[in-house]
């Protein structure tokens, strides 16, 4: 079973490589590059556009360093990392599938009669939303089998981007033991009309 997350998650580690990233006190909507020069913070700003660069250079691990396996309970498949551990806020790939519009994804999966347990929703700037369905193996990665967690418990964040292509990218939210399950929340819009399915 996985997932629908609807909101940004925070995610600290992320930060940490993009150190030219700094806020002058003054002025908390522009940052400030090594330079000492603002940049602006739309889509296709200076700042946004570094961010992506930066982003994209990050390679995902290779599949060999996880392993898919049943949890022993009714959470079913889940991954679990393999025999080296995963360093903290380090990049593990990202969240893949076929990218959706909202119109065809609600037509594909209707509320009322159930949602893709592997549909990640990302929001754009305007409220729209747009989706990653992974329902599809061909299609998706071994992200799909993370289970979830709350927040407090879980040991893997993600950080969305709409533009200029949508992406969910996921990290470790501290050191991943050998043998140690993987899990992420999942967000409270998944679990809206499923609350006795949470575990």
């Amino acid at each position: 079973m996985l997932l629908l997350a609807w909101l940004l998650l925070p995610v600290l580690p992320l930060w940490q490589p993009l150190r030219w990233l700094q806020k002058r006190p003054s002025d908390r909507n522009q940052p400030v590059d090594d330079d000492g020069e603002c940049d602006d913070l739309s889509a296709d700003g200076p700042a946004a556009r570094r961010i992506r660069a930066e982003l994209a250079a990050h390679e995902p691990l290779p599949d060999s360093r996880f392993r898919c396996l049943h949890t022993g309970s009714d959470r079913g498949l889940g991954l679990f990392v393999g025999e080296q551990a995963i360093e903290s806020g380090e990049y593990l790939f990202d969240y893949k599938g076929r990218v959706r519009e909202d119109g065809e994804h609600a037509e594909l999966y209707p509320r009322n009669t159930g949602r893709s347990n592997y549909s990640v929703g990302i929001m754009r700037a305007d409220g729209s939303s747009i989706f990653i369905d992974a329902t599809s193996l061909a299609e998706s990665n071994l992200a799909r089998y993370i289970n979830h967690a709350d927040a407090d418990e879980a040991n893997v964040v993600a950080w969305t981007l709409a533009e200029p292509q949508p992406r969910v990218l996921m990290f470790a939210g501290r050191v991943l033991l050998p043998g140690e399950e993987m899990s992420w929340d999942y967000g409270q819009a998944f679990w809206a009309g499923r609350e006795d399915e949470c575990l």
